[in-house]
């Protein structure tokens, strides 16, 4: 049986965000555990784009292979040979702190053992900013984008934590274009209600950005 939650339709790239990105020079980008279909033939598909320049970090023959598969001539690029998942995570975030590339991207490997590469600090990627995921969620016709954080990493997220996700997404958007984006604090209720603790973190989290967050339209407490 099919879930009603999954949709049929076929993902597409938001074309706005891949144009957005051509004007920009062709980032380096590691893959952590290279070596299986979709993060391959997404690696192809955007170098195709001119938008990365892929450094493989996994098993060689199963890049390779993967590589074989797509009719992929990958020989001019470089390929960092390593054993497992943490190996691969590991190296592929010591290439980026080191300067040898300039973007994290996760391949075939469980996100607990990728996370766990990132944040390392011998990878040297700490910024003394907090990580934040961001989803970026847009529709197939078009039109404007959603986002949302905290989905992934950071799991039960206390204020300061939400402030962070806050100041995160609102630079992101301004970063894609959008002068000044909408925010929406999301709880079970209308109204801040102290049996609803989550309403009430909402209605503090409005109150701080109102004095916090600048060149965003008024937060919504719903």
């Amino acid at each position: 049986m099919t879930s009603p939650f999954l949709s049929t339709l076929d993902p597409k790239a938001p074309q706005d965000l891949i144009a957005m990105a051509k004007g920009f020079a062709a980032p380096r980008v590691a893959i952590a555990r290279a070596g299986a279909p979709l993060p391959m033939e997404a690696a192809k598909d955007a170098t195709i784009a001119g938008i990365m320049i892929p450094v493989f970090v996994g098993e060689a023959d199963a890049i390779r292979a993967e590589a074989a598969k797509l009719n992929w001539d990958i020989s001019a690029y470089a390929i960092h040979d390593t054993d497992g998942e943490l190996e691969a995570g590991q190296t592929a975030a010591a290439l980026c702190g080191a300067g040898a590339a300039d973007v994290l991207m996760k391949g075939n490997l469980h996100t607990d053992v990728f996370m766990k590469s990132a944040v390392s600090r011998d990878a040297g990627l700490r910024t003394g900013k907090r990580f934040v995921h961001i989803f970026h969620i847009s529709h197939p016709d078009g039109g404007k984008p959603i986002l949302i954080s905290d989905a992934a990493v950071n799991v039960t997220p206390n204020l300061e934590t939400r402030q962070d996700c806050i100041t995160e997404c609102v630079a992101l958007l301004q970063r894609l274009g959008n002068a000044r984006p909408k925010i929406a604090i999301l709880s079970a209720t209308e109204s801040a209600i102290p049996s609803v603790p989550s309403s009430m973190d909402g209605a503090a989290l409005a109150a701080w950005a109102k004095d916090n967050v600048q060149d965003a339209l008024s937060l919504i407490h719903i």
